[in-house]
């Protein structure tokens, strides 16, 4: 009785040592390791954005599976060659909202390892309605000049302090009608920046005419693209014939722009408005109705 209880401890003592070998030989899960130059968990991307998914993935074992899935276990990518130890997977932000995304890694041994990301997708766009901006006057007081990062207006005395925030001005010439124009190249016989505030910044912005439906631009690349796919100004004086000026815009015409920053925006002319109505458009109170877009 005794020989036999001592040759079933024994096989158990070899069961025992045999799976703890088996365990040991399958070694450790995979271990996935996000790059810096990799987009991070909780990180936010605007719509038509680049993104990067970075990674490196270290196993004791020999890799048999890498892929990518959202939240929806939709399989976004599958890495045909597993014998690398870095991987990455580009795409473009698409749709405003929070997604997951998982990396799923499993070796030859079966065991895997999932890494996720929450991304937040934004519209990274700014609409600025109704914006109301005004001929110049001769007592310096209407708000002729936009910034196209806060939306706000500023009479030409903004150029001592908020020069380099003011993108474009608004003038409406006897020729040239109702016109945008570059602080770089605004019409000096309104106001004559360069000698009322020398040491003020005057960015250089350039304008565009654009065919896109104003409303149907809806993400920064739709912004840039009004720009990059319209027809350029030519009515510039500084530098001549240059796209720092556009003449004659009427209601319903959507111009886009490109700041000194290298921000795409967009805009719509809502109405022109000869508030005194002596028909002439440029007295005080008469202004130019505009609804904005731009890239945050």
């Amino acid at each position: 009785m005794k020989k036999t209880n001592f040759l079933v401890l024994v096989a158990s003592i070899v069961t025992l040592g045999f799976f703890s070998t088996s365990c040991k030989k399958d070694g450790a899960a995979p271990v996935i390791t996000l790059a810096t130059s990799s987009i991070q968990d909780k990180d936010t991307v605007a719509v038509g954005d680049s993104v990067t998914i970075e990674f490196s993935v270290d196993a004791e074992n020999k890799i048999s599976k890498v892929e990518i899935t959202n939240s929806k276990a939709a399989v976004l990518k599958t890495f045909t060659d597993v014998s690398v130890s870095k991987f990455s997977y580009t795409f473009a932000a698409e749709a405003v909202g929070v997604e997951t995304y998982n990396i799923n890694v499993k070796d030859k041994k079966d065991l895997s390892t999932t890494s996720s990301l929450v991304i937040t997708t934004v519209s990274g766009v700014k609409s600025y309605t109704t914006k109301l901006v005004y001929a110049p006057t001769a007592n310096k007081s209407s708000k002729t000049f936009f910034s196209a990062s806060s939306g706000s207006t500023y009479d030409v005395t903004g150029f001592s302090t908020s020069s380099t925030s003011i993108d474009f001005g608004y003038f409406y010439g006897a020729n040239a009608k109702a016109s945008f124009a570059s602080p770089s190249d605004y019409l000096s016989t309104a106001y004559d920046i360069a000698a009322l505030y020398p040491s003020a910044t005057r960015n250089v912005t350039t304008f565009a005419v654009s065919t896109q439906n104003f409303d149907g631009i809806a993400t920064t690349v739709d912004i840039k693209a009004a720009y990059t796919g319209g027809t350029l100004a030519t009515n510039g004086v500084n530098p001549q014939g240059g796209a720092t000026r556009l003449y004659d815009v009427t209601a319903g015409k959507v111009v886009a722009f490109k700041t000194a920053s290298g921000i795409y925006g967009v805009l719509k002319v809502v109405a022109i408005v000869d508030a005194d109505n002596d028909g002439l458009f440029t007295g005080d109170g008469d202004y130019i109705t505009i609804d904005v877009k731009v890239q945050e």
